[in-house]
């Protein structure tokens, strides 16, 4: 009996967290690979999500196109303010006077070269070598407008031009003949006073009455009398 009550009174013992450290152990690795698995289905599930190497790799094409672009749009606008200083180069009022001079000049020492290869090869040869040296330099200046300066090439829009556009070539040929007949036997100056003075009165003409599509400008008063002045003038420099 006595060892009965003994068993009865002796307390009995209970288990606590700390004495079960292999329970906790075992929840955390639960723990642990069930958020591993959300996270691995996460990302098979998100089709958006893309690897970092991906994303970088994409991130420097884009980049290295934007700049492609950059520099092509600063190409262009060298471009355009390039052919915007040539246009202002020409739209200068005084540049385009002095270019006139320089062309005056040109035509003066023309007919002086044109008469005295008259002399030593012949009228003929004297027209034809002219044009032939014209027109190879202004082949030379096709080339370079076209080349160099980028204007386009004639397209179709040409073919329907009047016809009074393709005589220059005509009319040029004609100055120059005449002027190889007349200079041997009137002088140089007398025969540009005259050409200069019958162009001046004959484009006020045109332009008076908008011939060959220019714009017209009338013939006014002053025009005239400046007219009558180069008649004129040309009075003299034949006579003295």
């Amino acid at each position: 009996m006595s060892f009965l009550k003994k068993l009865r009174l002796q307390p009995e013992k209970t288990t606590s967290l700390e004495d079960r450290p292999h329970y906790s152990h075992h929840s955390n690795n639960n723990n642990s690979l069930c958020t591993t698995q959300i996270e691995s289905d996460s990302v098979i599930q998100d089709p958006t999500r893309q690897p970092p190497a991906e994303a970088e790799t994409e991130d420097k094409s884009t980049t290295t196109t934007q700049d492609d672009k950059d520099i092509e749009l600063g190409q262009q606008a060298q471009e355009e303010e390039q052919e915007k200083e040539k246009m202002s180069l020409l739209d200068n009022n005084i540049f385009c006077g002095f270019l006139l001079i320089l062309a005056g000049f040109a035509i003066a020492f023309q007919a002086g070269c044109n008469a005295t290869l008259n002399r030593y090869g012949g009228r003929s040869f004297s027209s034809v070598m002219s044009f032939s040296t014209g027109a190879v330099c202004c082949l030379i200046f096709f080339a370079f407008d076209i080349g160099l300066a980028k204007t386009p090439l004639p397209n179709d829009h040409v073919k329907t031009a009047p016809w009074y556009a393709w005589l220059g070539g005509i009319l040029g040929a004609y100055y120059v003949v005449v002027n190889i007949l007349t200079v041997p036997r009137l002088g140089t100056a007398t025969v540009l006073s005259t050409f200069v003075s019958a162009q001046i009165i004959m484009a006020c003409i045109i332009d008076h009455f908008g011939l060959v599509g220019v714009i017209q400008r009338t013939y006014t008063v002053w025009r005239i009398l400046a007219s009558l002045g180069l008649v004129g003038c040309v009075v003299v420099i034949a006579l003295f």
